[in-house]
């Protein structure tokens, strides 16, 4: 006998996969974003006073004195006895003297006399010098103004020339003292400083 034909059997359906993207998500909430960290202000500049302060000695505490000459070894000493006649400054009528030599390089500085136009020092310094290089060379010297508040202010400014002083071996006196201030024209004394200077050549080998 014929066989019937058997319709075919249904095909298996498969569990249909949502993708990602058509699966319904559930609504996020709104992110919260953190505050911008504060930023750090600068700090505000000091008051004027204390900026002064900052400054004082700025010329006096930046000088290092010169390294004493090796036994031995030439030299130039000097000794600063005194001053007379400083110009009035214009900020209390007296001033706090100090000096500062130099010679190429090296310096040295006096101690501060307070409240004194005529100051006496008497403070001996050594330079070590090279005799071969002494001939174009100075000592050269400025009188300061310190100030417990404000800057420095220069008073005046010599110039020794070494050479001479090769020649000389020792030099005494009254130098002369170029002022940057007038002096009171009633007083027609001349601005000086006393020094004792002398060159010392050193041993030999």
């Amino acid at each position: 006998a014929d066989m019937q034909a058997q319709p075919p059997a249904p095909a298996a359906t498969q569990p249909r996969l949502l993708s990602a993207s058509s699966t319904p998500q559930p609504p996020q909430p709104p992110q919260m974003r953190s505050p911008p960290p504060p930023q750090q202000q600068p700090a505000p500049p000091p008051p004027p006073q204390q900026q002064q302060q900052r400054q004082v000695q700025h010329k006096y505490s930046a000088i290092t004195p010169a390294r004493p000459p090796a036994p031995g070894a030439p030299r130039v000493t000097a000794t600063v006895v005194s001053a007379s006649n400083l110009p009035v400054t214009e900020r209390f009528g007296l001033c706090n003297p100090y000096v500062i030599m130099a010679i190429g390089s090296a310096f040295h500085k006096t101690t501060v006399k307070q409240s004194t136009l005529s100051p006496h020092w008497d403070e001996t310094y050594e330079f070590p010098v090279q005799p071969a290089l002494l001939q174009g060379m100075l000592l050269t010297l400025t009188v300061e103004d310190h100030s417990a508040a404000l800057r420095d202010e220069p008073i005046g400014q010599l110039s020794i020339p070494l050479l001479q002083l090769m020649v000389r071996k020792e030099w005494s006196g009254a130098f002369d003292l170029r002022t940057m201030k007038s002096a009171s024209p009633a007083d027609a004394s001349p601005t000086a400083v006393m020094l004792k200077l002398r060159f010392d050549p050193g041993v030999e080998g």
